[in-house]
């Protein structure tokens, strides 16, 4: 299984964040066209890298870098909450990304970075708003 499907099919079972966005989980390269319902998440699965245990002279994992993006309209604080709920979800939850995936083990989660953006052109009412979480996900090879 891929990762962007195991995060995919992991956090459908959350209910933190099916609470917020229902079915509304999407991939950036397939789905991006879709989203025009929110709040949303929107998943980004960078290349992989291979990632070497100290002394290892082969790779013993892959790293993967992983784009959140938890997007609202309207105000921000929609967007913050579903980042935390997200946050919450992903975190030190190795063994249940795990489950959900059946065959990929996911060995570590990192969080790396948390931004805001927001879309300033539209109406008010219409901003629409995005926390990006961005995390380095190892699993296996």
């Amino acid at each position: 299984m891929r990762l962007y499907q195991a995060l995919y099919k992991y956090l459908q079972t959350v209910n933190a964040v099916t609470s917020r966005v229902g079915t509304r989980i999407y991939d950036l390269h397939a789905d991006q066209g879709r989203v025009t319902d929110y709040p949303a998440i929107v998943i980004e699965v960078v290349d992989s890298q291979p990632f070497h245990s100290i002394g290892a002279a082969a790779p013993t994992a892959t790293r993967r870098p992983v784009a959140l993006y938890c997007m609202a309209q309207g105000n921000n604080k929609a967007a913050e909450d579903l980042a935390d709920a997200v946050y919450a979800a992903i975190i030190a939850q190795e063994a249940a990304i795990t489950s959900a995936a059946g065959s990929l083990t996911v060995k570590s989660t990192h969080l790396n970075g948390r931004r805001n953006e927001f879309e300033d052109a539209l109406e008010t009412s219409q901003k629409l708003y995005a926390v990006i979480l961005d995390f380095d996900i190892i699993h296996d090879l």
